[in-house]
């Protein structure tokens, strides 16, 4: 095997530019000389000259560009390979149809179509090419992004291009120079380029907050530390998955350099929303959260507002999501004893009894009403003082033990506890939930089904 393809590499090196422009003019003759197309991508290479480069590149070019509009849309799946029809109801004519030789061609071209796409896009930001064969190459490039997607812009190629050209050692000035002068007078380039741009400012932008760790901090000196938390207090006003991923190393400012960031807990607050609990990030951001409210000192109406926040997400995330919150309320219920009533709203008279003793602002302090039924707590309102959580009730949470997923109807039911003696109780484990998806219920839920049938003794 060896020698072959040294015997294939030597012919490759052997080739005249008269003998490779030839291979060009065969494969745009004749079906029967398509061996010539991998041949000819092997030169599109940063290491051929750039002759080389620029014969195969028109040959090839010449090449796809008429059966464009003949190609799948991809070439990873052969049932997409063209429009469905009636004949392909039954699983027999299915069948042919992946099996039909033509099918299988143009998935076959699809993929060298791609793989030619790709040494463009090497070739463009190789430091070993020159300025004109950039050109070149580029022009070929907006050519497909013009054509391939049957003459509608083809954005997710020049999405490709925009981020090699982002991320390659080479001037940007150099591209900037051709796009300029070239492309973008053109309305749909303009916009496009926009569009990738604000996507790649996000990108960045959550690299830069993930890369910003408790090592980097720890780590930073004195001077260092104001420009880490310039930073990262705006990476934190900026909302979403980026305002989770900076939480962690806030924390870490707050709690260990003596950080102080105004309305803190508003932002935190803001942030729950149900697709935090999906995030990749959704672990650490959930045992920071719990880390956050840990505090005995949280005034009362801070912590109701949370515990009834994430009671009402808990009717619209996942299981794993709905699991989570159940523990991280039982862990605020436990901390503050203030609002334990939530659990259980008392009587007006009893209410009233005890909101002569609480040490809140009148506005905080729990009353009800005798309207049952009206839950007074404002889910929209971001004031934690205005979100009347301290008059209402956790009745999420009791409606939770009859959800339709077990484990979380058995785990509700099974934190039947007294929370007003702290010695019968122990905080959850945050970090025991966090991590939880559909697949890990599911795999608990099998282990437990066949642990059953290993302890059932066998009849003999």
């Amino acid at each position: 095997m060896a020698s072959i393809l040294s015997k294939n590499q030597k012919k490759k090196q052997d080739y005249t530019l008269k003998e490779l422009k030839s291979l060009g003019s065969d494969l745009l003759s004749s079906r029967a000389h398509i061996k010539n197309l991998p041949l000819l991508l092997s030169f599109i290479s940063p290491e051929s000259p750039p002759q080389f480069v620029v014969e195969s590149l028109l040959s090839l070019q010449s090449f796809f560009t008429p059966l464009l509009s003949q190609l799948p849309s991809t070439s990873s799946s052969s049932s997409t390979k063209r429009p469905r029809s009636e004949e392909d109801d039954d699983d027999t004519s299915n069948k042919k149809t992946d099996e039909d030789p033509e099918v299988i061609f143009n998935a076959w071209l699809r993929s060298k179509l791609d793989e030619f796409v790709k040494l463009l896009l090497d070739v463009l930001v190789s430091q070993q090419s020159e300025d004109t064969l950039r050109d070149i190459v580029l022009g070929t490039l907006m050519e497909f992004v013009k054509l391939l997607n049957a003459g509608r812009f083809h954005s997710s190629i020049f999405h490709r291009i925009l981020n090699a050209i982002i991320h390659s050692a080479v001037d940007i000035d150099v591209f900037l120079d051709i796009l300029t002068s070239k492309y973008v007078k053109y309305i749909d380039v303009r916009y496009f380029t926009y569009i990738s741009m604000e996507k790649f400012v996000k990108t960045l932008e959550a690299s830069a907050v993930v890369s910003a760790d408790r090592t980097v901090i720890e780590h930073s000196e004195t001077e260092n530390e104001s420009k880490d938390s310039d930073f990262l207090t705006k990476s934190y006003d900026i909302g979403g998955v980026v305002s989770v991923m900076a939480l962690s190393s806030l924390f870490i400012l707050m709690t260990e350099h003596g950080l102080e960031y105004p309305n803190f807990y508003e932002k935190l607050y803001a942030l729950l929303v149900p697709s935090v609990f999906v995030a990749k990030h959704r672990a650490r951001f959930l045992q920071l959260l719990d880390a956050c409210l840990r505090s005995s000192l949280l005034p009362a109406y801070l912590a109701a507002s949370f515990a009834k926040k994430l009671s009402r997400l808990s009717l619209s995330v996942p299981p794993s999501g709905s699991l989570v919150i159940t523990a991280l309320i039982y862990n605020l219920l436990r901390r503050h004893p203030t609002i334990n009533h939530l659990v259980h709203q008392e009587t007006v008279e009893t209410a009233n009894e005890a909101n002569s003793e609480a040490d809140e602002p009148n506005e905080c302090r729990p009353k009800t009403n005798k309207n049952l039924g009206i839950d007074y707590f404002n889910n929209q309102e971001s004031d934690l003082k205005k979100t009347g959580a301290m008059r209402s009730s956790l009745w999420e949470i009791d409606t939770l033990r009859h959800h339709y997923c077990p484990p979380v109807s058995r785990f509700v039911s099974s934190l039947e506890t007294d929370l007003t003696i702290r010695a019968k109780t122990t905080e959850m484990k945050i970090e025991d939930f966090s991590s939880g998806s559909y697949a890990t219920i599911f795999g608990d839920e099998v282990m437990q089904l066949y642990g059953s049938y290993a302890e059932t003794p066998c009849c003999n």
